[in-house]
């Protein structure tokens, strides 16, 4: 246990250090982009007046798109952190169920497939509790 959680640590770690910066990105591109919409509904008459439809238009395609990249880096990493620790806990029950395996002669049954049951259930746990710690500590951050 003490590998499988200095090993969510780290992982955890790690995501944060970019989650965060994906998220300041991501609300630092979104704030033009509403700003640069609210212009274009009060100004829209002068724009049809001038024909800029396909300026505007143009403009908020740049911006939207500088959003959404921001965006779906942060899924992207959200995913990265996800499988990571889908990973880990796949190894961890894996190693448990090779070790009841081998130990079917020595212990009960009944027993061993608990420890499988309760390490799954525990290994879920433990993921559950990184992604919360580290979803709370982004909303402080950002």
């Amino acid at each position: 246990m003490p590998f499988l959680l200095s090993y969510f640590v780290y992982i955890r770690q790690r995501y944060l250090k970019s989650a965060t910066e994906l998220k300041r990105l991501e609300a630092v591109s979104r704030s033009p982009l509403y700003a640069d919409f609210s212009a274009t509904l009060e100004g829209l008459t002068t724009l049809r007046a001038y024909r800029l439809e396909a300026a505007a238009t143009a403009s908020f395609q740049r911006q939207l798109n500088t959003n959404v990249q921001a965006w779906f880096s942060f899924l992207y990493v959200s995913r990265w952190l996800g499988f990571r620790l889908d990973g880990c806990c796949s190894v961890i029950v894996i190693i448990v169920a090779l070790v009841s395996v081998g130990m079917r002669s020595i212990v009960d049954v009944g027993l061993l497939s608990f420890a499988v049951v309760y390490t799954l259930s525990l290994s879920g746990l433990l993921q559950w509790t990184v992604r919360q710690s580290a979803e709370g500590t982004l909303i402080l951050v950002v």
